[in-house]
């Protein structure tokens, strides 16, 4: 669907929320190989239970400050003894 700023999104993108429309643009379908990137994107996912997705990226800032995601992959990575 082409919208009219000229891009072509999903007609899920939220057109009045700029942080949706980026994650649609930017991060949406493209493959990541980043351990500290998939880590950040599996807790969300679990965050996201019961909650839309547009909310649970709303969140994401908060959730980058209060509980560094990198700092928690080094940890499992620590527990799985590697």
């Amino acid at each position: 669907m082409e919208w009219m700023d000229g891009k072509t999104r999903c007609r899920w993108a939220n057109p009045d929320n700029a942080l949706y429309l980026q994650y649609h643009d930017k991060e949406w379908g493209v493959p990541v190989y980043d351990d500290h990137k998939l880590f950040e994107m599996l807790i969300l996912e679990c965050f996201q239970a019961g909650l839309s997705w547009e909310c649970v990226l709303n969140k994401r800032e908060a959730f980058r400050v209060q509980c560094p995601f990198q700092h928690h992959a080094h940890l499992l990575q620590i527990l799985k003894g590697q």
